[in-house]
């Protein structure tokens, strides 16, 4: 392509991600001021619902028109090929022997399913999975829209979830890229959900399926781990806890023995170490093209097998964890509703992890885009939703222009585009999930009110999810 096409490229990218932001901003502005009397609650509920049909299955086809066209990200769906291709001539026996698959087994079936579709439809492979990752994004939504629907109202739930499926980072995530973080994404919407409403067995078994897609979802799950532990002792749920974790962990370890008999005859028993240390350890550099910290430092791609850079590792490991645990700590800490303070947890500690952990790639902030629209509806924040648009808006730009890298098309305007919105916006979301954690009071007299109130509210709004609880059981 020419300089001056990759110039227009570029500027409509911009434009088009400027676009997203006034549309979300005017959406979000006219629901949060008309709660009760927007053009939404005056319809009959027939019309409401098949308003909210036509919006998936609009949707659903954007989604499949994407698809259609480019060829994707070549690398990644040349490995889903051959590993459907394997898969499908050699068996699942021998296959994290002979083939450098850092994925989990239940992704790994859903990519022969496909790859056998593709073949037995004659339909080309890179279509499918695009398509596959496309509507499954668009199935992610649904849970969102009903969580939302349940914790606000229904006019609500209908514009954040729109925004959700028009959001720049989930279509180039999925049906342009080819990638399936989305899918992670609709896990931790469920997660959260579960975790909400202190559904173990749900919440485990959900842990269990998203950690057989990817491992990716640990990424938004260290301060979860610490509140876990932290509600384990405080409820006294040893026996429960320790009970649905020993049964994740084991179920985890069978759905991976077929994969590793050949290790096993070899007497490799730990093979599933290695396995793991593959997945979470691919890469050994500080950034994978992430719109980080590590790349605003300009040390992207900068290796961390020895020297100065297996030391930014392991500092980054431990400054990742410094602020997990401060993000445990605000939350048992705060007042706030808990539904409203668990979805800030997870969209702040899915951002922290992506913005100062070693090895990320562009696409490993995708999976906290559901949960951060939760905590946006649930805040009702005008600025808060503009700085969370502008984190989607960053993480857009970053995933199309590494994409676009692959078409010929230069990158620099767009990364460091990408990594001034995300950083901008991710400070300025975090600075704002604070003060929705820990709202100011104007005296010590209306604090001591607040400690009161909230002491009862508390009590109160456990009653209700008890009683929520048992009339769902």
């Amino acid at each position: 392509m020419t300089t001056a096409e990759n110039i227009l490229a570029n500027l409509f990218l911009t434009l088009a991600m400027a676009a997203y932001m006034t549309t979300g901003a005017l959406a979000v502005r006219y629901a949060l001021r008309h709660p009760a009397d927007n053009f939404f609650v005056k319809l009959r509920p027939r019309t409401q619902k098949l308003c909210v049909a036509g919006m998936f299955v609009a949707a659903a086809a954007a989604y499949m028109l994407v698809a259609a066209f480019g060829a994707g990200y070549n690398s990644d769906l040349d490995w889903y090929k051959s590993w459907g291709d394997y898969v499908l001539r050699h068996g699942i026996y021998d296959f994290y022997r002979d083939c450098d698959a850092d994925y989990p087994p239940l992704f790994l079936y859903i990519n022969t399913a496909l790859t056998w579709l593709s073949e037995g439809a004659h339909i080309s492979a890179r279509f499918v999975y695009k398509a596959f990752f496309g509507l499954a994004t668009v199935g992610t939504a649904i849970p969102l829209y009903f969580i939302v629907k349940r914790r606000a109202d229904a006019f609500c739930a209908a514009v954040f979830t729109a925004l959700y499926l028009l959001a720049p980072v989930n279509l180039a995530d999925s049906a342009a890229w080819g990638q399936s973080d989305t899918v992670i994404g609709g896990a931790a919407i469920i997660l959260y959900d579960f975790l909400s409403r202190e559904k173990w067995i749900p919440f485990f078994a959900a842990l269990l399926v998203a950690m057989l897609l990817k491992t990716q979802i640990i990424l938004l799950l260290p301060a979860a781990g610490l509140y876990l532990v932290y509600l384990m002792i405080k409820k006294r749920l040893f026996l429960k806890f320790i009970a649905c974790a020993a049964g994740v962990a084991a179920l985890y370890v069978l759905m991976y023995l077929p994969f590793g008999m050949t290790y096993i005859r070899e007497g490799k028993w730990l093979f599933l170490l290695d396995i793991f240390a593959r997945q979470v350890g691919h890469y050994p550099y500080l950034s994978v093209n992430a719109s980080n910290f590590w790349m605003m430092m300009g040390l992207n791609d900068f290796s961390t097998e020895a020297g100065i850079g297996a030391v930014l590792k392991y500092a980054a490991y431990a400054a990742t964890t410094a602020v997990s645990v401060l993000i445990f700590i605000a939350v048992i800490k705060s007042r706030a509703e808990r539904g409203t303070k668990l979805a800030l947890m997870l969209a702040l500690q899915g951002t922290a992890c992506y913005l100062f952990l070693p090895a990320m790639h562009e696409r490993y902030w995708v999976p906290v885009a559901g949960v951060l629209i939760i905590a946006l509806t649930l805040c009702k924040n005008y600025r808060m939703c503009l700085y969370g648009f502008g984190m989607i808006c960053g993480q857009g730009l970053n995933i199309v222009a590494i994409l676009l890298a692959k078409y010929g098309m230069f990158q620099t305007y767009m990364l460091v585009l990408a990594v001034i919105v995300t950083a901008a916006s991710s400070a300025l979301f975090a600075a704002a999930a604070y003060r929705e954690l820990f709202p100011k009071t104007e005296t010590t007299e209306g604090m001591a009110q607040t400690a009161v109130s909230g002491g009862a509210d508390d009590a109160a709004r456990e009653e209700t999810d008890g009683a929520d609880d048992t009339s769902r059981g």
